[in-house]
Formats: structure tokens, sequence, C-alpha cells
């Protein structure tokens, strides 16, 4: 351990980052770290596993990677651009995990280059932040029957005046 120290050290990571598995058979496991126990070389965090696959993490859940490096946007988006679509629908309407705000699901609209701080907006809306996602509210499938049922009621009621 004298003659070689660098084969022994433990990576440097800092809490409040996204991290990458350095192992190139694990490309999609990315991690955004909570809390890093250096004695143990535990991780715990949120993020996508080995997968592909999101998992939010909590105070029993450890990344057990000894080969993380710093995560780039080019790493992140294409794995948020899955989950997005995996989580909603074009014309879904969503809350905000931050705000509570409404909008509306719009693919093209996500921005995705504040990604590394850890926050995603659609516009002026936060449709991630913080390992918490946008809620679905209303299915695009309901708001569509919901309107196409008014657009019946108000015929009803015309051929009722006809009578």
């Amino acid at each position: 351990e004298q003659l070689f120290p660098k084969v022994f050290e433990k990576p440097v990571v800092e809490v409040g980052k996204w991290y990458r598995n350095g192992d190139t058979s694990h490309k999609k496991s990315v991690a955004f770290l909570t809390d890093y126990n250096k004695s143990t070389n535990h991780y715990k965090g949120y993020g996508f596993d080995i997968d592909g696959n999101w998992s939010n993490g909590n105070d029993n859940y450890v990344w057990g990677s000894s080969n993380w490096i710093e995560a780039t946007l080019s790493d992140l988006q294409p794995l948020f651009e899955a989950e997005f679509n995996k989580r909603y629908k074009e014309g879904d309407l969503l809350g905000s995990p931050h705000s509570g705000a409404e909008f509306e699901y719009r693919a093209k609209d996500v921005e995705y280059d504040q990604l590394l701080s850890n926050v995603s907006y659609i516009g002026h809306f936060c449709i991630f932040k913080n390992g918490n996602f946008a809620k679905v509210i209303k299915s695009a499938k309901l708001i569509k029957a919901e309107q196409e049922l008014e657009q019946a009621k108000k015929r009803v009621e015309e051929l009722k005046g006809k009578c």
C-alpha cells in the first residue's frame, strides 16, 4: 500500500453531484449522490440503475460501485428522455414537484440543459427537481374524453331545443 498508494485510494466524490458508473457495461447506471460514507465506500442517492430504470433511493438504498465518474449532460439526457416518455404522454396535465403549478406535457418543450443542477423544466414549469418528478393530474386521454362528453352534452341540448 505504501509503494502504490494510488491503487488503494477511494474515489473522490461530492455529495450533490451526478455520477455515472465507470464500468462500460453499466453505462446507464447514473446516480445523484445524497450521502457518501468514505470509510465503507457506500453511496446513497437516487438515479438510474444498470438497466436505465429509475430508483428513488432512500436511506436503505446503497449504490455499490467503486468506479464513479462525474456525469455529463450527454450521460443524463437520454436517460431522462426515456423516463419522461415512460411517465408521460403528450397532452397530460402535470403538477410541478416544486410549486404544484399545473401545466401540459409537451416532449418537444422539455429543457434538459439544467439536469446537472438536478432540475428540468418545460418553459417556466418544473418537471423534475431533486429526485422528484411532476405528477400526472389528468391523462391526455381523460382530458379528451371530458371534452368529447361536454360536446355531446351540448349537442343533446341543441337537439332538445329543436323538438
